[in-house]
């Protein structure tokens, strides 16, 4: 970034105000974007910090772009990389520099060299706005580009209608809603002719196998896949996900009932029903034809595509099936969400991250976990839907999941190493006998289901707690770990007798700083201990055992050699 002293050709300070034509360029299009009041402007524009992000914009090469941003109730701000605050703002202006940009900007020059553009609130409806108005008409209107071939001037129009039913798609994603884009064509023009039947029933086939993709995604959401994320969400992700999918397939089926769908499906059956007709007529002429060879051979009467088998691709056929495949998914999530919600304060209780969280131990204690596979037990029981393996085994994943993540809140991972060794010790103990709990009252859950249930719980236990087991086990590594250094630090007092005594002694001091050099090394590592999804902690682990093994035979030696060099038990 150049100096803020340094001053360039052509600009000159008189009474504060820049004379730069460049700047005041940049200065009335960021006025007139952002409708700021002249003292506003000269505010921001006076501003010394805003120059220099301005000058290095214009004068340095590698700097592409430039943002200004009007939040509400701040002052303008200027930035060379999009602000924070440009998710609040209801308009902001972006400058970006055309072509390689490696030209120098000059006043003469400056309209060509860069481009402007507004940002809204919402980018992609801006855009999808923009495109709808102003570029489609222009791309529709064939008289514009009279240089391309008809051919070419369709292609481009069906590639702009994708662009636009793409940004209709991603629009309703960030709304968590599946949009279904209408198809490039009327469904209703008048049909001249058969050819112009059957392009109108390809554009129309074409656009449902599309919608056929997106529903059938949609469908195979299921929370399992939330489960392939490192984030390892809580149960309270699991309401999330059903009470958004209860909106995306309700959604969806106002659209499959709407007019526009109806009546796309409408225009197909008649237009095939014409089609099949039309096929019938001239295989009836062809058979004639074929009885008199003596008739004189005209121009076919099959036309184009005649020959296409009856069985052809009637995907609006199978796609009834795909409507009430939706309706049937969103009585299941219902469904799903009815039995669930009970249980909410339940998981609240539990997620770490909520501000109802029950205290550590009050969960063993209070009885949260026998509450927890209670209402489990009776959604079992009870529900339709939710009583199949798939949907409680990701249940039960997503619970071990936040019990992880409050006992890392408790054990505190970034100091469990650091702190006395006895009270790490005494941490982990809990976590440790907290968790077993937890898996004992499955195990009553899961006999009483067996005794009293038509549908017994047949879960495989590393199904369940794979993740869980693994981080008990690291628990126990660090615990081992801790008592052994308790232990050690216990050699600080050892003072050994006999006529070697002195000798072994001071061995025994060295091995004790050989450990507390060791353990130290641990306690600085980079990486987090208690996090189970690396496994940088094994390998530093095994290290550190295969070290103290080492030591262990060492103070092993001192000690034989301690009471073969004295007299007596008690001289040694």
């Amino acid at each position: 970034m150049p100096p803020a002293a340094t001053e360039k050709p052509g600009e000159e300070a008189a009474g504060g105000q820049l004379t730069d034509k460049r700047m005041q360029w940049l200065e009335q299009r960021i006025m007139t974007c952002l409708r700021l009041k002249h003292a506003e402007m000269k505010k921001f524009i006076e501003n010394e910090d805003v120059r220099v992000v301005f000058l290095d914009f214009l004068d340095t090469i590698e700097t592409r772009r430039m943002f200004v941003v009007a939040p509400p109730g701040q002052p303008v701000a200027v930035s060379l990389e999009p602000p924070e605050s440009l998710k609040k703002a209801k308009k902001a202006i972006f400058f970006i520099k055309r072509g390689k940009g490696r030209e120098k900007i000059t006043p003469e020059a400056i309209a060509s060299q860069i481009s402007v553009g507004e940002l809204g609130a919402s980018p992609l409806e801006t855009l999808s706005l923009l495109t709808k108005e102003a570029f489609l008409p222009f791309v529709q209107n064939h008289m514009s580009m009279p240089g391309l071939s008809p051919l070419l001037q369709k292609e481009l129009e069906e590639r702009f209608h994708a662009l636009v039913g793409q940004l209709d798609v991603t629009i309703g994603l960030t709304k968590g809603r599946t949009v279904l884009p209408l198809p490039t064509v009327d469904p209703g023009i008048p049909l001249s002719s058969s050819m112009a039947a059957k392009d109108l029933k390809y554009a129309l086939e074409a656009t449902i196998a599309g919608w056929t993709k997106q529903i059938q995604t949609v469908l195979r959401q299921d929370p399992e896949l939330m489960l392939q994320d490192k984030s390892h969400p809580g149960p309270l992700k699991e309401l999330e996900f059903w009470a958004t999918r209860i909106e995306d397939l309700q959604s969806l089926g106002e659209q499959l009932r709407g007019p526009e769908i109806t009546k796309i499906l409408e225009v197909l059956e008649q237009i095939q029903i014409s089609l099949d007709l039309a096929r019938e007529k001239a295989q009836a002429v062809s058979r004639a034809r074929d009885d008199a060879p003596h008739l004189s051979s005209g121009p076919s009467l099959l036309g184009h595509g005649a020959d296409e088998p009856r069985s052809a691709s009637k995907c609006y056929l199978l796609f009834p099936r795909l409507v009430d495949e939706v309706q049937f998914a969103c009585s299941e999530a219902a469904s799903n969400l009815r039995y669930l919600s009970p249980l909410k304060p339940l998981f609240e209780a539990l997620c770490p991250a909520t501000s109802s969280k029950q205290q550590y131990e009050e969960m063993m204690t209070g009885g949260l976990f026998r509450r927890i596979f209670h209402c489990i037990y009776l959604v079992w029981t009870n529900s339709r839907h939710y009583n199949v393996p798939s949907r409680v085994v990701v249940l039960i994943r997503e619970i071990c999941n936040d019990l992880i993540a409050h006992s890392r809140l408790v054990l505190n991972v970034e100091d469990i190493l650091t702190i006395d060794p006895e009270d790490a010790i005494g941490k982990l103990s809990t976590v440790l006998f907290v968790c077993g709990h937890f898996k004992s009252v499955y195990f009553h859950y899961k006999s009483k289901v067996s005794a009293e249930a038509k549908n017994p719980w047949k879960f495989q236990n590393v199904a369940l707690f794979s993740r869980l087991d693994s981080f008990l086990e690291r628990c126990h590594d660090v615990l081992d770990m801790l008592e052994t250094t308790v232990l050690f630090s216990r050699l600080d007092k050892v003072e050994i007798g006999g006529t070697k005594g002195k000798e072994l002694t001071a061995t025994v001091q060295e091995v004790l700083r050989e450990f507390q050099e060791e353990f130290e090394s641990f306690r600085h590592v980079k990486f987090d201990i208690l996090n189970v999804d690396t496994s940088e902690f094994d390998q530093n682990f095994q290290h550190f055992r295969s070290v103290v093994r080492d030591l262990e035979r060492r103070l092993g030696s001192v000690l034989f050699q301690a009471f073969d060099d004295a007299a007596t038990i008690y001289s040694a």
